[in-house]
């Protein structure tokens, strides 16, 4: 476990001489929000340099390498790059190496440090992507210090996983947090393994499932998410983009499994047809491979899937007994009313809240459901 205590720094840059401006660029970017090693600013006056830098070095999350054309004669860089690679060589995900490529080189160029190749880097030639590489470094710190928090306090973080902010970003929303009912729900969830959660529209259900996923599997799992609606899936999709998620709507996953081909319109929500009963059985003989199975599995929409889909759902859990299975339903936006029907009665965790709607949005969506949850208190603004 690394102790918060000790943490002296959250990124340190590495670099050759000849790239004195292009980090100093970089550290510019980066100090507003978080604690930068940069040597020209961070050597006090009197310092041993080299305990210094070798102290950074160990107390931070992670490690920036500018690599250029002069990195093959920088003796000093060359020794920072080496000690970052062994430090981030284990399993500790707290420890990380990131390059950046510059004044012409690439990945694939014969003379990159040795190790550093296999580490996901990024080739900057302008300073807009530079300041793009700088939030995501930024997201990835935040996500290093949530695990941290997590780690020594026993609760989960309440902001949001950088791949939604990320997203929210582009339809300029900006939303940081979990509101006080997203995050019960969260720090519930991390005690249970198989739980059905029921929300109202606007409860905030798909956001709490999404941030469910993006979690476990920061934390190395395999992790399916599963709904009803194509069009919800492609949604899903972009707020978990890079996390390592495989979202699918349920008849598309079917079918891959079966090896059915669909037509041009299989994706559209107008045209959609569920899995017939023996496209449905070839794809569980498929889930005989353990390649296809997962360890955990978030369902959102589950209202609108049939009973005999759950034994398919069940089956893609690689540990039946220990296998994670998280079930998001709302029985009022039942498409049919024969479905409604789960395989986890008990726990059973409700969200009260209103997290999403609010103004003219929310009194239509009460004209629907009168059990519809008032929004939240600071969300009557938007």
């Amino acid at each position: 476990m690394v102790h918060r205590t000790t943490q002296a720094w959250d990124c340190f840059i590495a670099y050759p001489g000849g790239q004195r401006a292009f980090a100093e660029e970089l550290a510019n970017m980066l100090s507003g929000r978080l604690r930068v090693f940069f040597d020209r600013r961070s050597l006090q006056p009197g310092d041993n340099w080299a305990k210094a830098i070798v102290s950074a070095l160990e107390s931070t999350y992670v490690t920036i390498v500018i690599v250029s054309p002069e990195t093959d004669r920088a003796y000093y860089e060359q020794e920072e790059i080496q000690r970052a690679l062994a430090r981030a060589r284990g399993s500790d995900p707290t420890r990380r190496v990131v390059p950046i490529f510059v004044g012409g080189t690439t990945p694939d160029d014969a003379d990159i440090p040795y190790g550093l190749r296999l580490k996901q880097g990024f080739t900057v030639g302008s300073s807009q992507e530079l300041s793009t590489l700088a939030d995501k470094i930024a997201g990835l710190v935040e996500e290093i210090r949530d695990r941290v928090a997590l780690e020594e306090d026993g609760e989960e973080p309440r902001q949001l996983s950088a791949p939604i902010r990320e997203h929210l970003a582009t339809l300029k929303i900006v939303v940081d947090r979990l509101t006080h009912d997203q995050y019960r729900v969260i720090n519930q969830l991390r005690y249970m393994h198989r739980v059905r959660i029921s929300g109202s529209a606007g409860s905030g259900k798909t956001l709490v499932g999404v941030e469910k996923a993006i979690r476990i599997a920061r934390a190395g799992a395999r992790v399916l998410f599963l709904c009803h609606n194509p069009l919800l899936s492609e949604h899903v999709q972009q707020l978990t983009a890079g996390a390592g998620v495989n979202v699918r709507d349920f008849a598309e996953w079917v079918n891959d499994l079966a090896g059915v081909v669909c037509g041009p319109n299989g994706r559209e929500w107008t045209h959609y047809d569920e899995p017939v009963q023996a496209t449905l059985a070839h794809a569980f003989e498929a889930l005989a491979s353990d390649a296809l199975r997962y360890d955990a599995i978030i369902v959102d929409e589950g209202q609108d899937f049939r009973e005999e889909w759950w034994t398919l759902v069940e089956a893609a859990l690689a540990d039946a007994k220990r296998g994670s299975l998280y079930l998001f339903h709302d029985n009022n936006q039942s498409l049919l009313a024969h479905r409604s029907s789960y395989p986890v009665s008990e726990p059973h965790v409700d969200m009260s809240r209103n997290c999403r709607n609010a103004g003219r949005v929310l009194d239509l969506m009460r004209c629907f459901d009168s059990s519809a949850p008032e929004v939240e208190f600071e969300l009557r603004s938007h």
